[in-house]
């Protein structure tokens, strides 16, 4: 299952938080992740004279500010029959923990000051055999502009810092 799916690193932002693996930690493969580059432009100051066409926008030094934006990512668990449970619900325990820092390593891209949005699960369970875990999650991004990466690696690769 490992070579058709991806992982997402998630570090909360808080201090010395641990970056967390959800493959690793919960068994939650991401197979779809549209993360975006960017979103919707904000809307600048505007004042509209009713004496006057058009509109007086005031667009400062920094220029036009980029608006928060939604985006849904597909995670999958497959193991044991009702295996999924403790995972499905340590999983989204760690998602309702406030804000956090996201990197996805088949988009190459990071986010911060992401939170928790909603949560669509569906579960199919075979209770001879294994549970099969769907779950779509809506993240906020807050900050559409900064670009997290991992900062440090531990000996076996793995992210221990995203920033």
């Amino acid at each position: 299952m490992q070579d058709k799916y991806f992982r997402i690193y998630m570090q909360r932002e808080v201090d010395d938080a641990e970056v967390i693996d959800t493959i690793a930690s919960f068994g939650m493969y991401v197979s779809e992740s549209p993360f975006k580059p960017c979103a919707d432009v904000k809307e600048p100051t505007k004042r509209s004279w009713n004496d006057e066409h058009g509109d007086d926008e005031y667009i400062g030094p920094d220029g036009l500010y980029m608006a928060s934006y939604e985006n849904k990512v597909k995670f999958l668990f497959k193991g044991d029959a009702f295996g999924a449970n403790e995972k499905c619900k340590a999983f989204i325990e760690y998602l309702r923990g406030g804000m956090m820092k996201m990197y996805c390593e088949f988009n190459r891209i990071g986010r911060q000051h992401v939170r928790l949005k909603s949560i669509d699960p569906n579960l199919y369970r075979d209770p001879d055999n294994d549970d099969i875990l769907t779950m779509s999650v809506t993240f906020k991004f807050n900050d559409p502009t900064t670009d997290i990466k991992p900062l440090m690696k531990d000996s076996n690769g793995k992210p221990t810092k995203l920033g």
